[in-house]
């Protein structure tokens, strides 16, 4: 028997397409999104002060970013004050 036993894992696929722009502004009405230059997807969230811009290096990325801000909510839809945003 081996010293070292390797564990095989499938390859990390989804039967889902990637998110179209179309569909990103569905599920997310509030945000204004755009391709911006070398294909980066962007997001901002209209009508934030101080404005609040994600990024991402496809559709998806960019949806799971949207998701990501969406999810700091609070029970009474408010994004916490200060939110601050690292873009990679």
């Amino acid at each position: 028997m081996p010293m070292h036993s390797y564990v095989r894992f499938p390859a990390m696929t989804t039967d889902k397409p990637e998110p179209s722009m179309e569909d990103i502004a569905r599920e997310f009405p509030g945000w204004h999104c755009w391709t911006g230059i070398a294909g980066i997807r962007y997001g901002s969230l209209a009508r934030s002060s101080p404005p609040i811009v994600v990024r991402g290096e496809d559709s998806r990325d960019l949806l799971d970013q949207i998701r990501g801000v969406e999810g700091q909510r609070d029970a009474y839809g408010r994004l916490p004050p200060g939110l601050v945003l690292r873009l990679r």
